[in-house]
C-alpha cells in the first residue's frame, strides 16, 4: 500500500498536467468552434448587405454643385441629372468641422471617421496614411474575412489610407476617364462577389485650381463627373447589382468662393440612394454610417480606437453640443448646451482673418465658452476676438 500511495503521490504532477492539458485543448476547441460559428453568422449578414461604393468629386464647392445642380449656370442648362436621379432630388449638406479643408485630411477623414487628433493628419503637411486599422477597408477585411469581400481602391490623386488589406489599389490614376474606365471594370470583374469600393475623381479640384472657383471649367468638370456616375450606374445595371448597392457621392472640401484656393472651404454635400441617410452632418459622418450598414461595432475595438462621427441614418444621441464641439446646421440638430456660444467656422492663418465660403445660410459652428477672458481652440482671434485678440 506504501508503494502504490508513493507511486500515485509522484504520477500527481503528470496527471495535473494531462487534465491541463485537456482542459487548454477543450477551451481552445471551444474558442475556435465560437469564431467559426462568429465568422458564418457575419458571412450570412454579408450575404444581405448592399455592396457599398463611395465616388469622390474632388473638391467640389457646396453652392457651386446647387448653382449647376438646378440650372442656375448657362454652361449647367441641364443640370446634374445623374445626381438627381439617385437621390430623387435630395442632396445633403456635409460641413468640415476638423481638419484643414484639404485633400489629405480630407479623404483619411471620410474613409475612416476619426478626427485629425487621433489620426494624426491635420493638413496636406501631414503623413497622408492613416494608422494601420483605421479605414473601413482594414475593418472589413477583419471582420468578414478576407475572402468573404473585396475591397476596392482607385485613386486620381494619391492614396490616404495603409493598403496592406486592400485587394486592389490604384493610386494617381490620372484624370476622370482614368478613374472611370477602371471603376467600370473592376465592377464587371466582381459583379459576382460582395463589394466595397472608392473611386474618386480630381478634375474638379484640378480645375479649381487652375481656372478658379466662379469658372465655367470648374462647372464642366462637376458635369463630367456626374456623367461617369452616369456610366457607373449602368455598369451596376448591366451587371444586375444596381438594386443590391448603395452609392454615397461626396467631396473632400469645398473651394474659397471665386479663387483658386480652399484654404477656408468647409462646405460640402452628400449624394446617396441609401434610404436610411435622413440629415447632413460632419465629414467623419460617412464613415461610421457605413461601417453601421455592414453591422460593425463604432467602438473600440482592441487598439483601434471608437469612430468619432456618428451615423447619417440617425440624429447623434447628444442632449446639447458641450464645450469645443461642432453644432452642425440640419434640422432638428442637437444645439450648444446651457451657457455656451455659437462661434463661426472662421479661421485665422498668416497674420489674416479667412471667412468660411461656400455655404450660403449655414449656420453650423463651434460651441464655446467665448467671452470668458479665454482663448481656447477652436476659438481665434477671427471667430472670438474678444478673447483672442492680445
Amino acid at each position: 500500500m506504501y508503494f502504490r500511495s508513493v507511486t500515485f503521490r509522484r504520477q500527481i504532477p503528470l496527471l495535473v498536467a494531462i487534465l491541463f492539458s485537456l482542459l487548454l485543448g477543450i477551451i481552445k476547441v471551444t474558442s475556435e468552434i465560437k469564431e467559426i460559428r462568429e465568422l458564418q453568422s457575419r458571412k450570412a449578414f454579408l450575404a444581405t448587405a448592399p455592396n457599398i461604393i463611395i465616388i469622390g468629386w474632388d473638391g467640389v464647392q457646396r453652392d457651386h454643385l446647387w448653382e449647376c445642380f438646378q440650372k442656375e449656370l448657362p454652361e449647367c442648362k441641364k443640370g446634374l441629372p445623374n445626381m438627381e436621379g439617385l437621390t430623387s432630388g435630395e442632396v445633403f449638406d456635409i460641413t468640415v468641422t476638423n481638419g484643414e479643408t484639404e485633400t489629405t485630411p480630407g479623404w483619411p477623414q471620410i474613409l475612416s471617421g476619426y478626427s485629425a487628433e487621433v489620426s494624426g493628419i491635420f493638413s496636406n503637411d501631414d503623413q497622408p496614411a492613416l494608422p494601420k486599422g483605421f479605414s473601413i477597408f482594414e475593418k472589413l477585411e477583419e471582420y468578414f474575412g478576407e475572402d468573404n469581400i473585396v475591397t476596392l481602391y482607385v485613386s486620381g490623386k494619391g492614396a490616404y489610407i495603409n493598403n496592406e488589406r486592400i485587394d486592389y489599389l490604384q493610386e494617381s490614376a490620372g484624370n476622370n476617364s482614368n478613374v472611370g474606365a477602371k471603376a467600370l471594370e473592376l465592377i464587371e470583374k466582381y459583379k459576382d462577389k460582395k463589394f466595397f469600393a472608392f473611386f474618386l475623381f480630381k478634375d474638379s479640384d484640378s480645375s479649381g485650381h487652375k481656372f478658379k472657383e466662379n469658372s465655367v471649367e470648374y462647372s464642366e468638370k462637376i458635369f463630367d463627373e456626374d456623367q461617369w456616375l452616369e456610366k457607373i450606374i449602368t455598369k451596376l445595371k448591366e451587371t444586375g447589382v444596381y438594386e443590391e448597392t448603395l452609392i454615397y457621392v461626396t467631396t473632400d472640401h469645398g473651394f474659397d468662393e471665386g479663387q483658386d484656393k480652399h484654404q477656408n472651404a468647409p462646405y460640402g454635400f452628400l449624394a446617396t440612394n441609401d434610404p436610411l441617410v435622413i440629415r447632413g452632418g460632419d465629414r467623419k459622418d460617412l464613415a461610421p454610417t457605413i461601417l453601421e450598414r455592414y453591422g460593425l461595432s463604432l467602438g473600440r475595438q482592441g487598439n483601434i480606437p471608437a469612430v468619432y462621427g456618428y451615423p447619417l441614418s440617425s440624429i447623434p444621441p447628444l442632449s446639447c453640443i458641450p464645450e469645443g464641439e461642432a453644432f452642425l446646421d440640419y434640422p432638428n440638430s442637437p444645439k450648444c448646451c446651457q451657457d455656451l456660444r455659437l462661434i463661426g467656422l472662421d479661421k485665422f492663418k498668416d497674420g489674416k482673418c479667412l471667412l468660411p465660403t461656400g455655404g450660403r445660410g449655414d449656420g453650423s459652428g463651434y460651441c464655446t465658452k467665448c467671452g470668458d477672458g479665454q482663448c481656447q481652440k477652436p476659438e481665434n482671434k477671427c471667430n472670438c476676438p474678444v478673447d483672442c485678440s492680445g
